[in-house]
C-alpha cells in the first residue's frame, strides 16, 4: 500500500561565532490527508452462551376439529342420575350485611309492678374534706334571750344639743262638756328670732318672739296653735325671704291648707330681702292644730334680723 514519508532536513552551522543566534519555533503545520483503510483483522474466539430468553406470548386458538363419528355401542344412551352425595363441610362465614331501616315505634307497654325495696348498702368511706362553701343567708332571728344583769352605771355624759321640735301628737279624746259660759278671747301674734332664721324643714316653725298670746293658745315650744273651742278662725303670715327661694305651707291637723312660694331671681343681690304674705279663714274644732312649716331644705330663705321681721298671727272670729 502507498505510504508517504516526510523528510526533515536540519542544518547545523559550523565555525565559531562571537555570539550564537537563537532560533524561534515555527508555526504548526496543516493536518495531513486521511490514510487508507487497513487490512481485516483475524476472526475472534466464540463467545459464551447467552441466558434463556423470556417465555413468549400464547399463540392464537387452533381451528375447531371435525365432529367425531357416533359409537356403535348398545349402551351409548345417557345414564341415570346418581344418588345425592354426602353433605360437604360448612363454608366460611359471609360478610356482614347492611343495617336495615328502623321499624315503627311500638306502643308503650303496661307499667310493671314496683320491685321490693333493696337492702341498705354498706356505709362508704369518709371522703376528703371539700373546700369551704359560700356564706349562707342569715337564719331566722331567734327568740330574745333572758334579760341580763344590770351593768355598772357609767359616768354622766355632756348635755346633748337641743333637738328639733317633734311633730304634733295625736288628738286626745274629747273631754266632758263643761258648763255653758262665754268664750274666752283667743288671739296670738308671734315673730321669728334672728337665731332661728332658716329653720329646718319637716317640722313646725318656732316663732318665739311673743307680741300677743291670749289664753296661751299658741305653744312657743312646739310652734303649734291649738284651738281651745270650735269656731271660725283667721290666720295670717308675713315673712321675709333672703339668699334663697322659699317654699312653705300653713298646715291644719297635718294637711296643707295654704301654700307660700318665693323664687329668688338669678341676678338678685345676695342680701336683698323680699316679703311673702298670706291669710285665710277656716273653721276649727276644739283641739284642732294649726302651724307654719318649711317644705324644702334647698328652698328655705326664711329669715329675721335687725332690719326685717317674719310674723305669724291668728284669732277666733266667731265661736260655735
Amino acid at each position: 500500500s502507498g505510504r508517504m514519508y516526510l523528510l526533515i532536513y536540519i542544518i547545523i552551522p559550523t565555525g565559531s561565532f562571537e555570539s550564537a543566534v537563537k532560533c524561534n519555533p515555527g508555526k504548526k503545520g496543516l493536518q495531513g490527508p486521511l490514510g487508507e483503510t487497513g487490512q481485516q483483522g483475524l476472526k475472534g474466539e466464540k463467545g459464551n452462551q447467552g441466558s434463556k430468553g423470556d417465555l413468549g406470548k400464547p399463540g392464537p386458538p387452533g381451528q375447531k376439529g371435525e365432529q367425531g363419528r357416533s359409537s356403535s355401542c348398545p349402551n351409548s344412551n345417557k345414564g341415570d342420575a346418581g344418588s345425592t352425595g354426602s353433605r360437604g363441610p360448612q363454608g366460611p362465614k359471609g360478610d356482614k350485611g347492611e343495617y336495615g331501616k328502623s321499624g315503627p315505634k311500638g306502643d308503650i307497654g303496661p307499667s310493671g309492678s314496683p320491685g321490693e325495696k333493696g337492702h341498705g348498702g354498706e356505709r362508704g368511706q369518709t371522703g376528703k374534706r371539700g373546700p369551704k362553701g359560700y356564706t349562707g343567708p342569715p337564719g331566722v332571728r331567734g327568740a330574745p334571750g333572758l334579760k341580763g344583769d344590770s351593768g355598772v352605771y357609767g359616768k354622766m355624759g355632756h348635755p346633748g344639743k337641743h333637738g328639733p321640735s317633734g311633730l304634733p301628737g295625736r288628738k286626745g279624746e274629747k273631754g266632758q262638756k263643761g258648763d255653758c259660759k262665754e268664750s274666752d278671747i283667743t288671739a296670738f301674734s308671734v315673730g321669728l328670732q334672728k337665731r332661728n332664721s332658716f329653720p329646718p324643714p319637716g317640722s313646725p316653725v318656732r316663732f318665739d318672739k311673743i307680741f300677743l298670746n291670749e289664753n296661751e293658745a299658741y305653744n312657743v315650744e312646739s310652734g303649734v296653735f291649738v284651738a281651745s273651742t270650735g269656731g271660725i278662725y283667721s290666720f295670717s303670715y308675713h315673712v321675709s325671704v333672703s339668699s334663697k327661694s322659699l317654699r312653705g305651707a300653713l298646715f291644719h291637723n297635718g294637711k296643707r291648707i295654704l301654700q307660700m312660694s318665693s323664687v329668688r331671681p338669678v341676678k338678685q343681690a345676695a342680701y336683698n330681702v323680699c316679703q311673702v304674705s298670706g291669710s285665710i279663714f277656716i273653721h276649727l274644732n276644739e283641739d284642732d292644730k294649726v302651724w307654719l312649716q318649711i317644705l324644702n331644705a334647698s328652698q328655705n330663705g326664711l329669715i329675721a334680723d335687725e332690719t326685717t321681721d317674719s310674723v305669724f298671727s291668728g284669732f277666733l272670729v266667731f265661736p260655735d
